[in-house]
């Protein structure tokens, strides 16, 4: 009779495996999952597989923001974490961006400490043990983190780091799908205002034309002209020019007798229109 023995360590991967597939599905799912939630997910999953890790969260960078955003978190608390580095200026995220890799602490370790005084005290005094935040990057571009904590001050150890280092591919997939699903529907608004601004000018154009009797081109050159001297953009003189021709028509036709009655008063009774 043979005996066979898994380590934990090969258990731990098995199930790491499962929870990667199973993100990856979400990440590829044809229902359009929400990109928060699918980084909620894969922070939840890292929280239930790494054995000392407590809470976990993602942080993104948004170029016209003034800090990074925790965009996902299995625990308010990260939020409050998070921001302690920010206002530090140091902490494992920043040093994990700078070097472009894992980088794994404990609040006890005498070097993290010289690194990092200020968040590591204030750390320390929100119950933070132990630190493991992984950058996350698109083509060769920071965009976020992945942040680990734990109130154990055992550690991380290399497998939660490997675990994490994998995971990060997967979220990087979902904020690379999530941007490009962005970035075409505001191509398509672009594209639709586009053509939206082509037929309001086209109309200005056909109204310049009648007013003036003179060609397409000559009436596109009057426009243009306009558009610099007010330095604006065409589409906006071409709006303003149509809906100034609009007010102006709507006006005229309430001056504009109804059938059957004359300016002043009706052709028949000659008593005026606003008086039966």
């Amino acid at each position: 009779m043979t005996n066979t023995f898994e380590s934990p360590n090969s258990v731990e991967s098995a199930a790491a495996k499962t929870d990667l597939n199973a993100f990856r599905t979400l990440v590829l799912s044809p229902q359009q999952q929400p990109f928060t939630s699918l980084l909620q997910h894969l922070c939840i999953q890292i929280v239930e597989q790494i054995q000392v890790a407590d809470m976990a969260g993602v942080v993104l960078v948004d170029p016209d923001a003034l800090e990074p955003t925790t965009a996902a978190c299995t625990d308010p608390k990260v939020i409050d974490v998070d921001l302690d580095q920010y206002r530090a200026g140091h902490g494992p995220y920043f040093e994990a961006v700078q070097r472009r890799t894992a980088v794994r602490a404990r609040g006890t370790d005498t070097d993290a400490i010289r690194r990092w005084p200020t968040f590591i005290a204030r750390s320390t005094a929100m119950g933070i043990g132990s630190y493991l935040s992984a950058p996350l990057s698109i083509d060769d571009r920071h965009v976020g983190a992945l942040n680990v904590y734990s109130h154990s001050q055992d550690g991380f150890d290399d497998f939660d780091e490997k675990f994490v280092t994998v995971f990060v591919t997967a979220a990087e997939s979902a904020i690379w799908n999530a941007r490009r699903v962005a970035q075409a529907h505001t191509q398509l608004d672009e594209l639709q205002q586009g053509i939206q601004s082509r037929g309001v000018i086209e109309q200005a154009k056909g109204m310049i034309m009648a007013d003036r009797g003179i060609s397409a081109d000559a009436a596109f050159a009057v426009l243009v002209e306009q558009s610099q001297r007010q330095n604006v953009k065409l589409a906006v003189v071409a709006q303003a020019l149509t809906e100034s021709a609009h007010t102006t028509e709507r006006a005229r036709s309430r001056l504009v007798p109804r059938r059957g009655e004359s300016q002043w008063g009706d052709e028949v009774t000659g008593r005026p229109p606003w008086r039966s």
